[in-house]
């Protein structure tokens, strides 16, 4: 075939529309999996020029920049990333489309990273955030290099956050508790497919931005929450891949716009589907823990109270145990451990200890937030994490309503595992 021919299918096939030619679409397929995981370099000014440059236009489907014909099938294969067919020559596409497809085939976990300008500061922030499919979110905020704050939110909306400027760990029961924290901990990508789904892109237009082809839009004004401004988000996003490259939110009110920040994505990547590090968030050694209520003041000393199996299935209708007897372990005693922002039920076996916790959790499980954890998945669906809690070694599993762990000095791991996989409602007899 032809080497022009070749070229011209396979601007077909990278936007997205069968051709029939078998090494057209395989050549497609490779292009477009090789740039999924994208990095971009961008310098921090490119913004203000490439914005005050742009025409504006309210054309919503343009034409794709495609591929040069070359003197063989290798150099074209080399040119469809980096050099354009004429406009004449390449097929309609839907940005719109290609650019949601590209966000949501990055993965259940991905790692993202954004250097964040904010008006009025000359800081350079760097922003990595990593999201889980369970709900679960960190993000890492680093100043000039140097760690300033590291946020994990766990299912159920618990967070964790290692405050470098007073040197300490917060455990809240919600980022509500903390001031600021639920801003920070909102994902700038998410917040843009979000918009992106509705279908409502204006003014799209294509451009070179850092010496790539890219596509620039606005998305319409949203509020980041409760009590919020309304935003409204300029894209530019890279022509080759659909990622977006860099997101400016423009602050409205009263009728007038100001740049909120800008996130230049250095960054999008899908991880492994069990991130060892991911979700835990590291301190200096040393560094105290403290657990604060709804309103951000200290937790206090719990009140604890024995409980009757009646009672611990009224109070806690989600709690799970192992029954009344387990592998020859007898319980021996449930008791309700509460604070005034929640309550955890402990259920003892003897030498075996049975947590139940959601907004608040147990002292002897605290510590264990800063440390790295293993997780240990089974073929029957269940996933459990393992780590030290003082000098004991604990297994924990997150369920929709709550965490249940297990505290057994004398079981092995594989042990311990059975005994997480084994629990069941404590409603259910």
């Amino acid at each position: 075939m032809h080497d022009a021919v070749v070229a011209e299918q396979l601007a077909r096939a990278l936007a997205g529309e069968p051709t029939g030619v078998d090494e057209a679409d395989r050549l497609a397929r490779l292009l477009r999996e090789a740039v999924l995981p994208a990095r971009f370099v961008v310098t921090p000014d490119e913004t203000e020029r490439a914005l005050a440059r742009l025409p504006r236009t309210r054309a919503r489907r343009l034409r794709p920049l495609g591929v040069i014909a070359a003197a063989g099938v290798a150099i074209a294969i080399a040119a469809a990333l980096v050099v354009a067919l004429p406009e004449s020559r390449t097929p309609g596409v839907d940005v719109e489309a290609q650019a949601l497809a590209a966000i949501r085939n990055t993965g259940s976990i991905v790692e993202i990273v954004t250097r964040v300008q904010r008006p009025g500061s000359s800081g350079r922030v760097i922003r990595t955030q990593w999201s889980g499919s369970d709900g679960r979110t960190r993000v890492r905020e680093r100043l000039n290099g140097t760690v300033i704050e590291d946020i994990l939110r766990e299912p159920g909306g618990r967070v964790v956050s290692y405050q470098a400027s007073s040197r300490r760990v917060v455990v809240a029961p919600s980022c509500l508790s903390l001031a600021g924290v639920c801003s920070e901990l909102i994902d700038p990508i998410s917040f843009y497919c979000e918009r992106l789904a509705t279908g409502h892109v204006s003014r799209l237009t294509r451009i070179r931005f850092g010496g790539r082809p890219a596509f620039r839009f606005i998305l319409p004004a949203q509020s980041l929450g409760a009590g919020t401004t309304r935003i409204e988000q300029v894209v530019i996003l890279d022509a080759a891949s659909y990622l977006p490259r860099r997101i400016v939110w423009r602050e409205s009110r009263s009728g007038r716009s100001n740049v909120d920040a800008v996130f230049d994505v250095t960054s999008i990547v899908p991880l492994a589907e069990d991130p060892q590090q991911a979700f835990i968030v590291p301190a200096p050694p040393g560094t105290p823990v403290v657990q604060v209520n709804d309103s951000g003041g200290d937790l206090g000393r719990p009140a604890v109270a024995r409980l009757t199996l009646a009672k611990a299935r009224a109070e806690f209708p989600d709690a799970m145990w192992v029954g009344r007897r387990y592998h020859g372990l007898r319980l021996t005693r449930v008791d309700a451990v509460r604070w005034r922002s929640g309550a955890a039920l402990r259920l003892d076996y003897g030498p075996l200890t049975v947590w139940n916790f959601n907004r608040i959790i147990p002292p002897p499980l605290l510590d264990s937030r800063t440390l790295p954890a293993k997780t240990f998945p089974s073929n029957g669906g269940v996933t459990a994490r393992f780590y030290v809690a003082g000098r004991h070694l604990v297994v924990e599993r997150d369920l929709p309503r709550n965490s249940v762990a297990v505290i057994a000095p004398e079981l092995s791991k594989l042990q311990m595992f059975d005994v997480t996989s084994a629990v069941r409602r404590l409603n259910d007899r």
